[in-house]
């Protein structure tokens, strides 16, 4: 979804047009866990210190009624030790989990602890000492202290590590690592090509680990989606060869099942998209990346109202997350095929804030200005784009916007903004 619109900066926090600053303070009520970036002690360590944090995330969002904050929003608090006060009203949480990692060699000494934002004080504490090749099971075993310290108990799949899980290869998994931390990142194509790269290596050292051809998946997918492929239809059938490689390996595998999605949602297979997200939201709930999938298959397959709901819950589950100005643009798409013209502004103009060099923001927001009745603004909002982009039609925009679905709706939509594009001189050829 992101992919085809460009990368967001890290910047803002927004639920809703009316209140885009604040997270709804009933999250403070319910079982709410932040997993703040763990801090590694050596540089050595520190893409271990990524995956545990990752891991964490994903984890916890498995114990019941829980929600937990996305790591993609976490990551804005990294080195900078926030008062866990601060924590709760700014992600609306009632729970914090932080620590730091120490490596030496192939061993690894992992401190962590769980406290609570409201009163600021630590409910548990723990150093755990582990392999390298076994860091799986060092973040089980934190989840499994904070989820009995929290009297709550796990889904067998969290406890569980299956035997297709567990590496061979201590290098595969150090390389796996540092590809799945580059992909924590906000993207880019040398991020991404960088991240194939790594992956690429730990499936030759070891065929048999999920996790590699999972994150491997992954990767390709961003070259594709993104548009920084230089083979589109070559990273498109590894990102599909990969993702059931690690299916077959390891049907839990979250990443496995997001890349599958992916290929499937690019395919125009939108059912089988879904519920590929669906298998992931039912494992995880908190997986804010599934929700917004989920949101834009939607929106593709003319459900904007349903769209709406997903887009605004990933929202919620990751109020800093890079992909903001994305979001809110498939939220404003949405409410105009609901014809809610002036809601839909306000949802283009905050993509516009979140990341300004975003040119489908730009673009889109010329066409809405004109169908509220403000063409003077939509004059110079196309006059920007046009200097970004100055070999794009509206014939250049259907075709690519075609491409994505043929739903009628959808592309009625589009047909709205194209039209209005036309009347201040978008050329057509």
């Amino acid at each position: 979804m992101e992919a085809r619109e460009g990368a967001a900066s890290v910047s803002g926090v927004a639920t809703t047009p009316d209140n885009p600053a604040t997270v709804p303070t009933a999250l403070a009520q319910r079982r709410s866990i932040v997993v703040l970036p763990f801090s590694s002690i050596g540089t050595e360590s520190e893409y271990v210190a990524s995956a545990i944090t990752e891991d964490l995330t994903a984890l916890l969002g498995r114990l019941p009624s829980t929600l937990v904050i996305s790591q993609r929003s976490a990551i804005a608090y990294a080195n900078s030790a926030p008062d866990v006060r601060q924590l709760r009203r700014e992600l609306g949480v009632r729970f914090a989990v932080d620590g730091n990692v120490v490596r030496r060699g192939d061993q690894l000494r992992v401190h962590a602890r769980l406290v609570d934002t409201e009163s600021a004080a630590q409910l548990w504490a723990e150093t755990l000492d582990e392999r390298l090749i076994d860091v799986g099971d060092l973040s089980r075993m934190i989840t499994l202290r904070i989820a009995n310290t929290l009297e709550t108990e796990l889904i067998v799949a969290v406890a569980e590590r299956s035997v297709t899980e567990r590496p061979h290869n201590v290098d595969a998994v150090e390389l796996t690592l540092r590809g799945r931390r580059l992909l924590s990142l906000v993207p880019s194509r040398e991020i991404a090509t960088e991240s194939v790269r790594l992956c690429e290596r730990a499936v030759a050292l070891d065929p048999d680990f999920a996790a590699s051809h999972a994150c491997l998946a992954v990767a390709h997918n961003y070259l594709l989606t993104f548009r920084w492929s230089q083979n589109p239809e070559a990273s498109h059938r590894a990102a599909e060869d990969h993702a059931r490689r690690a299916l077959a390996l390891d049907p839990r595998n979250i990443e496995g099942h997001m890349a599958r999605g992916v290929t499937l949602d690019v395919r125009q297979r939108f059912d089988e998209a879904l519920a590929e997200f669906d298998y992931i939201l039912a494992l995880n709930p908190s997986n804010s990346n599934a929700h917004a999938r989920r949101g834009w298959v939607k929106m593709l397959t003319g459900r904007p109202e349903e769209a709406i709901a997903h887009i605004e819950g990933a929202m919620r589950i990751s109020p800093r997350d890079w992909n903001l100005a994305v979001w809110n643009l498939v939220i404003g798409r949405s409410n105009l095929m609901l014809n809610r013209d002036e809601q839909a502004l306000q949802y283009f103009l905050r993509a516009r804030t979140l990341n300004p060099n975003l040119s489908s923001a730009i673009i889109e927001l010329a066409a809405v200005y004109v169908l509220t009745g403000r063409t003077n603004e939509g004059r110079v909002a196309l006059a920007e784009f046009r200097q970004a982009e100055p070999q794009a039609t509206i014939s250049s925009l259907r075709r690519t916007w075609r491409g994505l679905s043929s739903n009628e709706l959808f592309l009625a939509m589009r047909e709205r903004m194209y039209d209005a594009l036309g009347t201040i001189g978008m050329p057509d050829e």
